[in-house]
């Protein structure tokens, strides 16, 4: 038997609390399930203050608190058990671990930013997009935040005009993203294969079954091997293409020095050329 010490710093009303907490385990595998039931809801602390006994009795529990105090703790053991002594099985599950946290907090994050903007949060703090509002949030580059909310765009419910909830646009890479089956950028990657002109030239039925297809394949396929397969799609789908240009070609007057001096035109007159025995200019053949 083991453990895991973790220590936690928790921000609650601008005052730093600082939480230590034993998690017993029997091993570094054990540990990575006592993480899984942390993470699928189980609070670390009592109820009533933040961690139970030992912190600031002042400061009340609050669902977000809570959560936080139970993701550090989990993040903690999680570091704990892909220490030194884990197997090479071990770290090869602990990382897909993180992988699968990672892609949850997407999903977390991307509803949020739904949320928010769906109450006009961003806007009422003066934001007139919310990718602004979440770049300025978080310190992030803009194409950060863009990434996340067109995906929260695509594939979050909506509301429309009468209260009414509505699908989300891309429904079958919501669930497959819901599932934890494919990450942000396999969302970010889909949306903007349809987002092309020869996508928005297809009929709706067409757009989503080449939805679904991309959802499907995003599964087994990494982002870039996706777009270009989401390419080649649209491309074989669009079967009749861009519409043709029928606007008459501009008009074009060139002048162009030619060999020896003579000057050819293409604005309809004939060009003059040097003549060779006499010196003169005459006027160049048809």
């Amino acid at each position: 038997m083991w453990s895991v010490r973790v220590t936690t710093l928790t921000l609650n009303r601008l005052t730093p609390i600082t939480q230590t907490t034993w998690v017993r385990c029997g091993s570094p595998t054990d540990s990575l399930g006592k993480i899984l039931k942390m993470f699928s809801g189980v609070v670390v602390g009592g109820a009533g203050t933040v961690g139970g006994g030992g912190d600031d009795p002042g400061v009340t529990d609050s669902p977000l608190t809570a959560a936080h105090t139970a993701m550090a703790a989990g993040l903690d053991a999680l570091s704990a058990a892909a220490g030194p002594g884990a197997s090479d099985a071990e770290l090869l599950s602990a990382l897909t671990l993180c992988e699968g946290i990672t892609r949850r907090v997407d999903r977390l994050a991307v509803g949020v930013i739904a949320d928010l903007d769906r109450r006009g949060a961003f806007l009422e703090r003066g934001y007139r997009n919310p990718t602004a509002a979440v770049a300025d949030l978080l310190g992030w580059d803009r194409f950060e935040a863009r990434r996340r909310v067109v995906a929260a765009e695509q594939v979050c419910a909506r509301v429309g005009l009468d209260g009414q909830v509505l699908p989300a646009r891309m429904p079958a890479t919501a669930e497959v993203f819901t599932a934890g089956q494919v990450g942000l950028r396999h969302v970010e990657t889909i949306a903007k294969v349809l987002a092309s002109d020869a996508a928005g030239r297809l009929s709706p039925s067409v757009w989503a079954g080449a939805e679904a297809e991309l959802a499907d394949k995003a599964t087994v396929y990494s982002p870039g091997e996706l777009s270009a397969y989401g390419t080649r799609l649209v491309e074989v789908l669009d079967q009749d293409g861009p519409a043709p240009d029928e606007r008459p070609p501009a008009q074009v007057n060139e002048l162009t020095r030619a060999p020896r001096g003579a000057v050819v035109s293409d604005g309809g007159e004939r060009p003059s050329v040097p003549c060779r025995r006499s010196g003169g200019v005459k006027p160049a053949a048809a």
